[in-house]
Formats: structure tokens, sequence, C-alpha cells
């Protein structure tokens, strides 16, 4: 599962601006180095928070089309790891529940089959597009398994923190990664606008 999380979500706009390079350069920059550190708390707040900011922080300072919702994502992600707010309180009482609820693996299943074919910047797209495709049923699984280890006002509380990720997560897969052509991922040139290697917050709380 912790693989999963370096799939945490895409790169930027298919069409060349220079808004959409300056993404993929800081974003992609941010994720390899994520990569090569070693850390041993895979906790929300030290790793994943790393992770996501890997996408909102780029997306902001490239001012990309959808800079407001990556703010909100990062703000949201800011409040629930400051110790004695509410959403740190709120998420650390449930934190046991949730996790039960989001890493079963059954949502899973409409992507495990491509999760292991390979690493390449053309095998990271074809993971991504797939996971765009199935990202309503996963969501709508994930939500259904945290309901059933948790009561509904914890629920609604996940809902809280999940649907602002998921929405830029759809925006992401709308604008940039399903038009995206597989063809030009196809040698180590392509490598320096690749698509950054995470995706899909299939990981995000915790």
């Amino acid at each position: 599962m912790k693989r999963l999380t370096f799939f945490a979500f895409g790169a930027l706009y298919v069409f060349a601006s220079g808004d959409t390079q300056c993404f993929k350069e800081r974003s992609l920059e941010c994720n390899r180095q994520l990569q090569n550190e070693f850390l041993s708390d895979f906790s929300f707040c030290s790793l994943q928070k790393r992770v996501i900011g890997c996408l909102t922080k780029p997306a902001i300072d490239c001012d990309l089309k959808f800079k407001s919702l990556a703010e909100k994502v990062d703000s949201v992600v800011g409040e629930m790891c400051t110790k004695g707010s509410k959403l740190y309180e709120e998420l650390d009482k449930n934190k046991e529940c949730i996790m039960k609820g989001i890493t079963d693996r059954e949502c899973l299943e409409p992507v495990m089959h491509i999760l292991e074919k390979g690493t390449s910047p053309k095998d990271i797209l074809k993971v991504q597009k797939e996971t765009c495709r199935h990202l309503d049923q996963m969501t709508s699984c994930t939500v259904g398994k945290v309901r059933n280890a948790c009561s509904e006002h914890v629920v609604t509380f996940f809902r809280s923190l999940y649907d602002p990720a998921i929405e830029l997560h759809q925006r992401f897969c709308e604008e940039v990664i399903l038009p995206e052509n597989e063809d030009t991922f196809t040698t180590k040139r392509s490598e320096k606008t690749a698509l950054p290697s995470f995706f899909g917050p299939l990981e995000f709380i915790i």
C-alpha cells in the first residue's frame, strides 16, 4: 500500500504553455527529491503531506487555472497537521476506523491489474489514465468503506477532507492526464517533462 502513496496526484495542463512546463518541472523535481529521501514515518503529516505538497505548491507557484483549488487543499492539509486544531483532534480521535476504511484493497481492484506492470514514464501515465477513468467508482467505494468502519458523523468529517482532494484530482484528470499522448513518454528524453510519478489520494488520510 505504501507504494500507492507515490501515485498521489497527476501533472498539469496538456497544452504546451509556460505555466504547464513550470508545473511539470517543479512537481517532478519535488517528487524525485522525496523518493530519494529515507523516511520511516509514513503518517499523513510526515510523508503524505509532502507528497500532496509536490502537487499543490507547484500549482500555486506556477499560477495554474485551478490555483484556488490547490490553495484550498493546501489550507485543509495545513490545518489538519496543526496540533490542537479541530481537524487535527478529530482526525486523531478517529484515525483507526478511517485507516481501516481507506486501506481496503477492494477499492483498488479497478487498477490493481496494471499497478505492477512497470515504472517507466509511459507505464505511469497508463496507470494515471486508468485511475482517472475509475475515479468516481474508487471514491464511492472508499467513502463506503469508511462508512462501514466508522459512524456517519465520522464520514461527514472524512468527506470534508477527502472531497477537496478528489475535486482537485478530477480537474487534473480532465485537463491534463486523459488528453496526454502516451507516445511522448517512450524515451529517456521524455523524462524531463514526464508527469510526476504519483497518483491517487487513496491513502489521503493518516
